[in-house]
């Protein structure tokens, strides 16, 4: 660990890598690649992701962050924001309904992540349904489940195995 700590300002970024991530919990501690000092991610400052899985970024992710010190934790440093920009992993998904407002809502995804989506067709879903959809980029959101294919629950657990 660095003994003296950068200079910091919030408006500059700085290249880190994923050390590893506990989505359960809603966190990530990544690794200044100049430094090897530890930052804490909290899921929530993460600005962009592949595919917007804030949650399951796997080790050796690389991105930059926007840092402060931290003075309550075990990381030098915690983020004031992240950005992750790869490639989605999966093109395609199976996700439960969260919120629908008629051609408009969001979806939880396995891992727990939500994601954005949309349907100009005004599919007639309501929370707690199954639905298969691509993982497309969108200008507005980062990404976004479109192409939205209605699954019964039944459907939705044989195809998870």
């Amino acid at each position: 660990m660095n003994q003296e700590p950068y200079q910091l300002s919030p408006n500059d970024w700085f290249d880190v890598r994923v050390k590893y991530g506990c989505g359960a919990r809603g966190f990530l501690i990544a690794t200044l690649t100049s430094s090897d000092d530890d930052v804490f991610i909290h899921v929530r400052k993460i600005e962009i992701s592949p595919g917007m899985h804030n949650c399951v970024l796997p080790p050796g992710t690389e991105g930059v962050v926007r840092i402060e010190p931290n003075s309550g934790g075990r990381s030098p440093y915690k983020a004031l924001a992240a950005r992750f920009e790869q490639d989605a992993p999966n093109r395609t998904e199976v996700s439960r309904v969260h919120v629908w407002h008629t051609s408009h809502g969001s979806f939880q995804r396995d891992c727990g992540c939500f994601i954005f989506a949309r349907d100009g067709r005004e599919p007639n879903l309501v929370p707690g349904d199954f639905v298969e959809h691509d993982v497309v980029r969108n200008a507005r959101k980062g990404w976004a489940a479109e192409n939205l294919k209605i699954y019964t629950a039944q459907i939705a657990e044989e195809n998870q195995q």
